[in-house]
């Protein structure tokens, strides 16, 4: 879904849902390396799928659940 036709952002409980039932799917490795970002590195995941996503890039699913972590 294009970010423009979001009409508002999801309230912060669900958003914790989502990532935890997204954090449940991931291997105990790859968990531990998420919890090793700094917020200077979560900032910058985020403006790498931000333009990503404005350059019409699919992730593929391994980078979809980092992109849905952030």
């Amino acid at each position: 879904m294009n970010d423009k036709h979001r009409p508002k952002k999801i309230p912060p409980e669900l958003a914790q849902y989502l990532a935890q039932s997204v954090l449940d799917t991931v291997s105990p490795e790859v968990y531990e390396a998420l919890l090793d970002f700094t917020p200077e590195e979560l900032k910058k995941l985020t403006r790498l799928g931000e333009a990503l996503r404005r350059d019409g890039c699919e992730p593929d699913p391994c980078l979809r659940t980092a992109f849905a972590i952030h």
